[in-house]
């Protein structure tokens, strides 16, 4: 069974999208279409690739794979990863990327992420990227009666850095969203921007948020490690490095145009 869908035909079998440029061109297209689960992705031409400009979602709108996902010889969650005549982005179509932005990974972020007044997304390529949200230093605090104030006592400040988010990972302690930390005081205490809307008590977990974005590659170095990339919330790096597949991550998924 077949449908067409923007004049391209699909297959609801492999649920994949047969396109019609070949050579790495997005041609006259601006999209690529699902038929059959009707999702839909955004396309560019950036570095003599096609890109998608828009992460690849399962069909529970999730983002994010695991490296089983991306390598699996079968469909995830129902559908295949990319569309057909796509290909998960390897290595080397990250590298020729990084190449064209001249390695600014600002480029290549999308203008409305929020980095906590990191360095700033310019988007110049057009792909987009969403900067995830990630956990970074947490404390726990230890003050004997809750605490009501944005004054945070901690065994260990070490480590947080000041204008970060945070927020409460663990207990029913609740700061309000988008505070930040202000000063680190002592080596057991820091203050934040805004009080607790419910108050943190003994034991309640504090973590730093921060905004990162990790890519898989298709490409393994071994049988052990996979190609991946990275960018941060506070500079323009882009980071070429591997993953450990003994350690279970979820990375988000780019595809490129056969």
């Amino acid at each position: 069974v077949h449908s067409i869908v923007n004049g391209v035909k699909g297959d609801s079998v492999s649920r994949k999208v047969i396109v019609k440029y070949a050579n790495n061109s997005c041609g006259t297209d601006t999209q690529v279409v699902d038929a059959v689960s009707g999702q839909t992705y955004k396309i560019a031409q950036i570095a003599g690739r096609c890109w998608t400009k828009e992460n690849i979602r399962k069909a529970n709108g999730s983002e994010v794979f695991t490296w089983n996902e991306v390598n699996a010889v079968t469909v995830v969650d129902s559908q295949s990863v990319c569309p057909a005549r796509w290909h998960v982005a390897s290595d080397a179509d990250y590298t020729a990327l990084s190449t064209a932005v001249s390695n600014n990974g600002d480029a290549l972020k999308d203008v409305t992420q929020v980095d906590g007044g990191g360095s700033s997304g310019t988007n110049t390529s057009g792909f987009t990227a969403k900067m995830n949200v990630n956990l970074g230093k947490s404390v726990i605090a230890n003050a004997a009666t809750p605490v009501t104030s944005n004054i945070i006592k901690t065994a260990n400040t070490a480590g947080l850095t000041v204008g970060r988010l945070v927020k409460v990972t663990t207990g029913n302690g609740v700061l309000p969203p988008g505070t930040t930390i202000t000063a680190v005081t002592s080596a057991t205490q820091f203050t934040v921007s805004n009080n607790p809307t419910t108050a943190l008590a003994l034991g309640n977990t504090v973590a730093e948020q921060y905004y990162h974005a990790f890519f898989w590659t298709s490409t393994a170095l071994s049988s052990n490690y996979v190609w991946y990339r990275q960018l941060f919330p506070d500079n323009s790096n882009i980071l070429r490095n591997t993953q450990d597949l003994s350690v279970s991550k979820s990375y988000s998924v780019r595809c490129v145009r056969d």
